[in-house]
């Protein structure tokens, strides 16, 4: 009787673990998260057996080969949470972790320094606590407590319609703290351990907010954007196509109120009238060009979104130079914001990788790069190409108001945004994504005050491209 309840606890965790690496795919945190759930399972399925022996040395086999598993459990913890916050730089201390787990579980096996026998009590056999047990119990007592901080700050930093998952995550990770007071049957004291009811509701909460709100999809956020991009642009492509379908309609119209006047002034009205024309027609054409840039990027967004890596097989040497005048010829710039933009390029160079990726890039700087400087009512952009031995190096760099050194860590954190009320806190997470597909990568350096810098560096490929005798400085009217 008393095995049923962690047996099933037990079956449930392993199940979930299946699948949600059936479901979302093999990723960083989903791998995290199933080793979550597979700690979690031995340790209940291994008491559930516990409780249903009678012999005391098959007790201890069961007992030690649980354990050698469960001194993982907190860690596991630690690892997943701090892998759905995108939180990288606790990687050190995650290994750290391990490692000591790792050094607790050589001893289970052998001795009587971790587990010191059983105690038997009224529901069964139970472990008793060796002299290093107590270490055991101080590492999941100091993870426990990290787990809720960056758990903690995670909710605070989300974005408004995102809090409410984040909110039930936090919920869970609290839920699964008193869970521990099982620790003091270890050491003696006799009650039915009630761990395994703090584990089931915490399983409940992160089934729902992992099915409802897809918790694990990191650019979950990404691909609702996406996918709600997909009508305006369609209308724009329309009404772009419907107006280059009626231009030589109005052509014709304006070529016969043209007949009406003088001939000198009909001739120099038809010149200017073509000119319209070619303009209009450009115009549209870009319009067009655009929207199916965007659609590109949208795809790439949404398959990432799934996969939560970039799909590399399409990739194709492409020009920096012509990625940056495209980016640059594409964004919708203010007549004053163009005075302030300055293109250079040293050297071009190419690489191996996506033209509309790296685009989606470079527009994501200039628009940060923008906001900050309209925040700051001052400031310049400096976008530079060169090519250094096999690198190239690309810089974006805005004199505005900087960055202060507590945000800048974590700008390239999924969801985190430093912009209050616009911005999902996807671009710069996306863009650093792009830059290691194409192997490369991106840094920020900023001074508080003076001036913002992101810097990719980026391996070039073999194609020959013309290299410029003297610097040359790209248009942007």
């Amino acid at each position: 009787m008393y095995s049923l309840l962690p047996a099933l606890v037990s079956g449930l965790f392993i199940a979930f673990g299946f699948y949600v690496l059936a479901a979302k795919g093999l990723s960083r945190v989903t791998a995290s998260f199933f080793l979550f759930c597979t700690t979690t399972f031995f340790w209940h399925s291994s008491w559930a057996v516990l409780y249903t022996v009678s012999d005391a040395a098959i007790a201890d086999s069961i007992i030690r080969f649980g354990y050698l598993m469960i001194v993982f459990l907190p860690t596991t913890m630690y690892h997943f949470s701090a892998e759905i916050c995108s939180q990288r730089s606790e990687q050190p201390w995650i290994y750290c972790s391990y490692g000591l787990a790792a050094v607790l579980a050589a001893f289970v096996p052998f001795g009587n320094l971790f587990v010191d026998g059983h105690y038997t009590y009224f529901w069964g056999y139970y472990p008793k606590a060796g002299a290093l047990h107590v270490v055991h119990v101080l590492q999941t007592a100091v993870l426990a407590l990290r787990v809720f901080v960056i758990a903690y700050q995670r909710y605070k930093t989300a974005p408004l319609a995102q809090r409410n998952k984040w909110r039930i995550f936090l919920a869970a990770a609290l839920l699964y703290m008193p869970a521990a007071v099982d620790y003091l049957c270890n050491y003696g004291v006799e009650f039915y351990p009630p761990g395994v009811v703090f584990i089931a509701i915490n399983l409940c909460l992160m089934s729902y907010v992992v099915i409802r709100h897809d918790l694990l999809s990191p650019f979950a956020a990404a691909a609702t954007i996406a996918h709600e991009l997909r009508t305006p642009l369609a209308t724009i492509r329309m009404q772009a196509s419907h107006a280059a379908a009626q231009l030589p309609h109005l052509m014709h119209e304006l070529q016969q109120s043209q007949t009406q006047q003088a001939r000198l002034g009909a001739s120099n009205a038809n010149e200017a009238g073509m000119a319209s024309h070619r303009a209009l027609e450009t115009m549209c054409e870009k319009i067009v060009q655009q929207v199916d840039r965007t659609n590109k990027v949208i795809d790439l967004i949404l398959a990432s979104a799934r996969m939560e890596h970039i799909d590399t097989s399409e990739f194709k040497p492409q020009s920096m130079m012509v990625c940056v005048q495209e980016a640059v010829d594409g964004y919708p710039l203010l007549p004053s914001e163009r005075k302030k933009l300055h293109v250079t390029v040293k050297q071009d160079f190419s690489f191996l990788g996506s033209q509309a990726l790296m685009i989606f890039v470079l527009s994501n700087m200039i628009k940060n790069s923008l906001y900050a400087m309209k925040a700051a009512e001052k400031g310049e952009l400096y976008i530079q190409v060169e090519h250094e031995a096999q690198t190239g190096l690309l810089t974006v760099t805005d004199t505005a108001s900087g960055i202060p050194k507590a945000v800048i860590k974590r700008i390239f954190d999924t969801y985190y945004s430093t912009k209050q009320s616009a911005g999902a806190g996807v671009g710069l997470a996306f863009c650093q994504r792009v830059i290691k597909a194409c192997g490369g990568q991106i840094r920020c350096d900023s001074v508080e005050g003076e001036y913002t810098t992101f810097t990719v560096s980026i391996p070039t490929t073999a194609l020959s491209l013309p290299s410029p005798d003297r610097p040359e400085s790209l248009s942007t009217t």
